[in-house]
């Protein structure tokens, strides 16, 4: 084998990696877990004020308030990477997550 040769070897492009030549991957794609935690974190907050037992006995609601809060904020920083690579369907995708703690804290706060 000659040098030459031996580059080209096992390099495929993402193209070649899908098994019909004429389908190519897509990677701008939407996101599903933001739109599952912007749904979770809401849902289990609700569930732990409104479900059986006694609301307010131990941390839990500032475990589920904090969890929520640093989602979002994974969230923005990873937003920035999707906007320098211009993926946008992620980053919209991505943004839903953020914008459920916006709407937590206008509605506590008001």
């Amino acid at each position: 084998m000659s040098p030459d040769e031996f580059g080209k070897v096992g390099n495929k492009s993402d193209m070649q990696a899908a098994s019909d030549d004429q389908i190519i991957p897509i990677k701008d794609r939407f996101l599903y877990w933001p739109s599952i935690l912007a749904v979770f974190w809401p849902a289990a907050f609700i569930n732990y004020i409104h479900g059986p037992g006694e609301p307010g006995i131990g941390s839990m609601p500032l475990l589920i308030v904090v969890g929520w809060l640093m989602s979002a904020g994974i969230a923005v920083m990873i937003s920035f990477a999707w906007i320098y690579q211009r993926a946008w369907r992620r980053l919209l995708s991505t943004m839903i997550l953020p914008l459920s703690v916006f709407v937590l804290i206008y509605y506590s706060a008001g």
